[in-house]
């Protein structure tokens, strides 16, 4: 990616990714409403739109609306504002909530997920707030809250119909110089079940909560085609992330809980997976009568695609050919706020953003500062040819 020629912007970058990344949104406290007041301040004497979205104590969501002269047809800019924890931080060379700039990189937690791409999104805003001519659509500027575990902020904007006009939207996620046009879904379970317990010198008077655990796992990944390749995303996966049960190596488990982390490519149907999965726990119930087991569904996002024959694919395209930046396609293999967002609105997405999406989560999280520069860029070249 070329870099931006004016270092001004490079200035207004750091300067405002610094600030971003230095209030504390880590789940699962969030804190998100500390940087929706600061986002807000810097726009209270703007023309623009602001709608608060309240979710409890210390949470809360933002966005900004900079009229068009219509509604119809307008677009979506949307990102989120909390972080996963820091985590261990003695794995940490520089503190996480202060931002440390090195060779052109910017580290602290939030630097790439995504505090990058909500830095492109306000120097998008101010580029645009700064030209003369006013925009024939609307753009939605949304801020969310909790996109790491629940989708507070997402929810919320759903229910409140700010974009029932939007026909397209750019999730500003971190795209590792790409065009982001598809993300896998996930599709979490968890299986808990309820033997016997016995001496394990006499496992025949028990039933072994444990053993039953196993015989799921067995027949669900028979239940899930890992064949199937898609261009983009590859297979879908299964990985069992948490098993336990037992209180004693020699004694049959009388309970035990199993989860498993399922990511699925686009037209794989969940609810078909739930319909087969309880139909494993009963017919092992049916074969094993002491045994019960009890299925819930703890995380369902749908995958996604946009078809790369959509306008807002091409538009990126000729924006970025214009800009003098070469992206590729590819899918990600994570989930966004899209999971909640376009299955309700039903438009086209792309995920379009700063950063590299493996340093998100990582110890030492970093983002090159130039590239939330090119972004702010490219957001408001594409906003302006699609809504001039």
């Amino acid at each position: 990616m070329n870099n931006p020629s004016t270092p001004n912007t490079i200035e207004a970058c750091t300067q405002l990714l610094s600030q971003l990344v230095e209030v504390n949104t880590c789940q699962p406290a969030g804190n998100e409403a500390a940087l929706v007041d600061f986002i807000a301040h810097r726009y209270q004497k703007s023309p623009v739109e602001l709608t608060r979205l309240e979710h409890s104590a210390g949470r809360a969501s933002l966005v900004i609306k900079l009229p068009g002269r219509t509604d119809m047809g307008s677009l979506a800019l949307v990102g989120h504002l909390d972080t996963v924890p820091v985590g261990d931080p003695d794995a940490w060379g520089t503190p996480p909530h202060k931002a440390s700039i090195k060779d052109g990189m910017l580290f602290g937690r939030g630097a790439a997920d995504m505090k990058g791409g909500v830095a492109a999104m306000l120097l998008a805003l101010d580029a645009l707030l700064q030209q003369a001519p006013g925009l024939a659509k609307s753009v939605y500027f949304c801020f969310t809250a909790d996109e790491e575990k629940d989708g507070i902020g997402a929810q919320a904007l759903c229910q409140s119909n700010l974009l029932r006009h939007v026909s397209a939207m750019l999730i500003c996620e971190p795209s590792r110089n790409g065009i982001g046009l598809c993300e896998k879904g996930a599709f979490w379970v968890r299986v808990s079940a309820d033997g016997v317990a016995c001496h394990a010198s006499r496992p025949e008077l028990g039933a072994n909560a444990l053993d039953a655990l196993l015989l799921f796992i067995d027949q669900a990944r028979q239940s899930v085609d890992f064949s199937t390749e898609h261009p983009y995303l590859g297979r879908n996966t299964m990985s069992l992330t948490r098993l336990s049960g037992g209180i004693a190596t020699n004694v049959i488990p009388a309970a035990a809980t199993l989860e498993l982390d399922i990511r699925t490519l686009p037209g794989v149907s969940h609810q078909a997976l739930g319909v087969k999965f309880a139909k494993i726990c009963i017919e092992i119930g049916a074969v094993h009568p002491r045994i019960t087991l009890k299925l819930e569904i703890i995380n369902n996002r749908p995958a996604l695609e946009t078809a790369e024959t959509d306008s807002l694919v091409g538009h990126v395209e000729q924006c970025s050919a214009d800009l003098d930046i070469h992206l590729e396609k590819r899918g990600l293999y994570f989930y966004t706020d899209a999971s909640q967002l376009i299955p309700e609105l039903e438009i086209p997405f792309v995920i379009l953003g700063p950063g590299d999406d493996r340093e998100a989560h990582t110890a030492n999280e970093k983002i090159e500062i130039a590239s939330v520069a090119i972004f702010a860029q490219l957001y408001a070249e594409i906003i302006k040819l699609r809504c001039s």
